[in-house]
């Protein structure tokens, strides 16, 4: 019998329909490297690995090659160099589902990976937050997360639960190459459900072409839109930092947030509502304003929640013939949207006012804080015109005699040469003139915003000491040095020292009194008789 030499067979064809994939090509007979692709329904947000897209669709979305698990969408599977396929991985096809589900994961996880560690510069995106996210839940709120593919990587934030203004501020890094032309950045946002599958939020593109070691940082807000040719029901913006490293050093520019702190200040406040003014419980901690649907905290989330960053200035209004009656906080959420609060009490929203402006400052934003003529006036009316006069005695067996109009002197206890005057204008205490001419006896200015209390030597643009007031304590504090209000003492809570109060002064002024005795003590000057 004549036996006819085996003829080699053809290289498979770079056009492959869900019927040939599984007639006419085996995955048997599919060589080492090639890839075998089959129509398949991905039960979780995929991405197409050639275009970068994310895959949408109801049933069988898309295509995935049963050996490396390669996602692509139908319009670009056949675009895909069938050689390039990842080796060393078993058929899953005929796994079940569970299984085939975690070999996917667990491939998607080592591509990123690979992606991450032969490339050779980085791409690190900080997701700082979102804002007025749509309501996808019962609730009135939802669970958001996002995640976000670049180069063939995908990376997912933390699911936060029960809000419309998350905060995530993760940092989340991806291998890059050299240039950045023609990439992008994509980003979708889920709503995490316990049942069934996650409802779409929104998502995005962010042209990194512009992203080079001249220019390596981006910021922004990037509004949601919906998918093509869906009827989706999207809102809000997610806030993003992009920064672009040459090799795998840490970011130069971006710095994540300090996490969430306790609240500096909390209470009631009125805020104004479309059905007039109605009391809501608000709080302040080191980087959100938040307000809440009621008048307490009942453990809800917050019916919204203003991060610093977003501030794009506080102002004032009258009300009631009060000057600065209302506060109004202004972002740019969508358009410039104000949120405008009041307190029975002007003293009480003034301390909101202060603290608000005081932590803009402390971030270097203070362009953004209540104007410096609003403050001075705020505060010299809660911190000068209220205050009649008194005397201010210490441990250190010294005396100051404080005048309504804040005037400031020693009557007892330095040296009878010194005689030292200050005057006090409800924001800062200078010094008005000494019996000597030395110049040497000029201790410096303090200033006090009704947050921070700094006091400046002479020469020196930086405060010697800066101490920051903390109203749920009744201290001020810097790290060290620690002095605590207890009725009508100001006490060293480390040390030796007391300050008792008789009458009408200003309690920062006692604060200066302590930082006045310490710069005498700077200088070598006599401090008691």
């Amino acid at each position: 019998e004549t036996r006819t030499k085996p003829q080699p067979q053809p290289q498979p064809q770079p056009t492959m329909s869900a019927s040939s994939s599984t007639r006419g090509s085996s995955e048997e007979n599919t060589p080492v490297g090639v890839h075998h692709f089959k129509k398949v329904h991905f039960d979780r947000p995929t991405w197409c690995e050639f275009c970068s897209r994310f895959i949408w669709g109801l049933g069988k979305q898309g295509y995935a090659c049963t050996k490396c698990s390669f996602a692509a969408h139908s319009k670009c599977k056949d675009s895909v160099p069938l050689e390039s396929c990842r080796t060393g991985v078993a058929a899953t096809a005929q796994l079940d589902n569970n299984k085939r589900r975690t070999l996917m994961r667990k491939m998607n996880s080592k591509q990123s990976t690979r992606f991450l560690t032969t490339q050779p510069n980085r791409v690190y995106v900080h997701v700082i937050g979102g804002r007025d996210l749509a309501i996808k839940d019962k609730t009135g709120y939802s669970d958001p997360y996002c995640i976000v593919n670049l180069v063939n990587q995908k990376r997912k934030t933390n699911t936060l639960m029960q809000t419309l203004f998350p905060r995530w501020n993760q940092l989340l890094t991806f291998g890059v190459p050299d240039s950045l032309e023609g990439q992008s950045l994509f980003l979708i946002c889920m709503d995490f459900d316990q049942v069934g599958s996650d409802d779409f939020m929104g998502e995005f593109n962010v042209d990194l072409s512009k992203l080079t070691l001249e220019n390596p940082f981006m910021e922004g807000w990037y509004k949601l839109e919906p998918r093509a040719e869906k009827d989706d029901e999207v809102s809000g913006d997610i806030h993003l930092q992009i920064e672009f490293v040459l090799g795998d050093g840490d970011p130069k520019i971006i710095k994540p947030l300090a996490p969430s702190s306790e609240p500096v200040i909390s209470g009631i406040l009125q805020c104004q509502t479309k059905e007039g003014w109605k009391p809501r419980y608000c709080e302040v901690d080191s980087h959100s304003f938040r307000y809440f649907s009621k008048a307490e905290k009942d453990g809800s989330p917050p019916r919204q929640q203003i991060e610093l960053v977003e501030i794009q200035n506080i102002r004032t209004k009258p009300k009631d013939d009060i000057e600065h009656g209302i506060m109004e906080l202004c972002t740019t959420i969508n358009s410039e949207t104000v949120f405008a609060f009041s307190h029975e009490s002007p003293t009480e929203l003034w301390e909101w006012l202060l603290t608000l402006s005081g932590l803009l400052d402390d971030n270097e934003m203070s362009l953004r804080s209540l104007n410096d003529t609003a403050r001075a006036e705020v505060l010299a009316a809660m911190h000068l015109t209220p205050y009649k006069g008194g005397v201010v005695k210490s441990s250190y067996e010294e005396e100051w005699q404080y005048f309504p109009d804040g005037r400031l002197i020693c009557v007892m206890g330095t040296d009878a040469a010194i005689k030292l005057r200050f005057r006090w204008n409800g924001s800062t205490l200078t010094q008005e003139s000494t019996d000597s001419e030395d110049n040497s006896l000029i201790l410096g200015i303090g200033d006090y915003n009704g947050h921070r209390l700094n006091w400046y030597v002479p020469d020196d643009s930086d405060p010697w000491i800066s101490l920051k007031w903390d109203r749920s304590l009744r201290e001020y504090s810097d790290g060290v040095m620690n002095w605590k209000w207890t009725r009508h003492f100001l006490a060293n809570k480390n040390g030796d020292g007391e300050w008792i109060l008789e009458g009408g002064v200003p309690e920062p002024v006692v604060m200066f009194l302590q930082i006045i005795y310490q710069a005498r003590q700077r200088l070598a000057l006599p401090t008691s008789v």
